[in-house]
C-alpha cells in the first residue's frame, strides 16, 4: 500500500444516457434493454489531498448572516468533474472534456458522475 495517489493508476464510471423530451436525461447505470440509450465512459483518478483540498476550498462560501461555511454543490460537482475525470467517452469515440465542455454538459450527466466518484473514493471506515 502507498500513501502517495498514483495519477496512473485510474478507474472506469460507466452509465448509460439518452435524452428524453423536452429537454432531459434518462440514466441508468445497468445496460438498458432499450433503445437510444448511448454508453459513457469516463476515466478517473483517485482523490489527493492537493487537489481534493482546492475543489473544497473554491466550493465553499461563508454564510454572511451566521458565519457557518457552505459548500455550493454545482461548483463542488464541477471542481470534481474537471479535476479528476481525465477522460470521457461515448459510444467509445472521445467526447471533449473539459472546464468548458462540463459546463455544457446535463446537470445531471455531471451531478451523476461527481456523486459515483464520491461514493468510488471515499474508502472506508474502521
Amino acid at each position: 500500500m502507498s500513501l502517495f495517489v498514483d495519477p496512473e493508476k485510474t478507474f472506469e464510471i460507466l452509465f448509460w444516457v439518452r435524452s428524453v423530451e423536452p429537454a432531459g436525461v434518462d440514466l441508468s447505470v445497468t445496460e438498458p434493454q432499450e433503445e437510444g440509450f448511448n454508453r459513457v465512459s469516463c476515466v478517473c483518478v483517485g482523490r489527493d489531498y492537493e487537489s481534493m483540498s482546492r475543489v473544497l476550498e473554491d466550493s465553499t462560501i461563508i454564510n454572511h448572516i451566521t458565519g457557518a461555511p457552505m459548500v455550493r454543490t454545482r461548483t463542488f460537482y464541477r471542481g470534481i468533474a474537471t479535476t479528476f475525470i481525465t477522460k470521457c467517452e461515448v459510444d467509445g469515440s472521445p467526447a471533449p472534456w473539459n472546464n468548458e465542455t462540463v459546463g455544457k454538459v446535463h446537470d445531471d450527466v455531471v451531478r451523476h458522475v461527481a456523486r459515483r466518484w464520491l461514493h468510488m473514493t471515499a474508502g472506508t471506515k474502521k
